[in-house]
């Protein structure tokens, strides 16, 4: 049995989304992270799904745009998804987890279309660090991964 260490715990949270009549709703308690993205000056505040399953971290359009990214500008990926497909644009950015733990430069992709939740992937996030997920208590446990 090899012992894993984390420097930091989470608790899982309620994600906000529109019904479909248009009403306010919130999902039960999911392994969901506040993080600020960071570029040149400018910080967003938001809260991003951890999603395994997903191959990149992906944020909303309006994010983008409010750190002053022009979309077409980074590099152009066709995405698969749940929803269907769509068009997202990879740039770097400065994402913070916890007070002062960032990762730094991170590249991420902005979504071209409307998206319900931001989603923290594997090949830029998940790489960055170690991962334990406790369902029962609803914890999240992250340490920094030395690569």
């Amino acid at each position: 049995m090899y012992p894993i260490t984390y420097s930091h715990s989470f608790q899982y949270r309620p994600l906000m989304y529109l019904g479909l009549d248009g009403q306010v709703c919130f999902t039960s308690d999911l392994p969901a992270l506040e993080v600020i993205l960071r570029r040149n000056g400018v910080e967003y505040p938001c809260l991003a799904l951890i999603d395994t399953g997903a191959t990149f971290s992906l944020f909303s359009r309006q994010i983008g745009e409010v750190l002053g990214l022009s979309l077409p500008d980074g590099r152009r990926e066709q995405l698969a998804t749940l929803g269907g497909a769509s068009t997202a644009y990879a740039h770097t950015v400065e994402l913070e987890i916890a007070n002062g733990w960032s990762l730094r430069p991170i590249e991420v992709l902005f979504c071209e279309e409307d998206i319900q939740r931001n989603l923290l992937g594997r090949s830029d996030f998940l790489l960055h660090v170690q991962l334990g997920l406790w369902e029962y208590t609803g914890t999240i446990y992250l340490k920094k991964a030395s690569l």
